[in-house]
């Protein structure tokens, strides 16, 4: 369990490649973003999920949808459960 390896999110990826376009490191983009670089880290390998005001603060910084990324992570998120279930 621990070794599997974790799908990567859409949403990481959509900030991960603004990230690169802005030629910004993540440790930049968190400070510029207004979160620590480990939630960044985490946020983009999909270890963790946004939240509503870090989304908004992406907008804001990143020029990405908040709502986009929300909706995005909400379709992943079921995709996801409708998996488990099938198991």
């Amino acid at each position: 369990m621990g070794n599997e390896a974790r799908p990567r999110s859409i949403v990481g990826i959509r900030i991960r490649e603004r990230i690169k376009q802005r030629k910004l490191t993540v440790t930049a983009a968190a400070e510029l973003i207004g979160i620590s670089r480990p939630v960044l880290s985490y946020i983009l390998s999909g270890r963790y999920t946004l939240s509503i005001a870090t989304a908004f603060k992406v907008q804001s910084t990143l020029d990405l949808d908040a709502r986009r990324l929300l909706l995005a992570q909400l379709a992943e998120q079921i995709r996801h459960h409708e998996l488990l279930q099938d198991k």
